[in-house]
């Protein structure tokens, strides 16, 4: 995207959290599942976005659930990907 403000947060050991990727990386640690440690995060015009792979389905929506509870999280876009292809 031209012009558009993108952010990272990094996986589990990084930095302290700054911003919004940094709050959503800090919830999806907390939800204790070691797969939802390993996505990465990152906010573009706004938007946070969910990239990497899970094990199923249901960490796929739990992870999404799990950024929209983050104050200021308004918009997702959930790009995970379900080992085994399955969606």
């Amino acid at each position: 995207m031209i012009g558009a403000s993108v952010h990272y947060a990094p996986t589990e050991g990084g930095p302290l959290p700054t911003g919004l990727a940094d709050a959503v990386r800090t919830a999806l640690d907390k939800t204790g599942h070691g797969w939802l440690r390993r996505i990465e995060v990152g906010v573009e015009s706004g938007c946070v976005v969910l990239r990497g792979r899970v094990k199923s389905f249901y960490l796929k929506q739990m992870a999404q659930v799990t950024v929209l509870a983050v104050p200021g999280a308004d918009l997702v876009r959930n790009d995970l990907q379900v080992e085994g292809g399955r969606r």
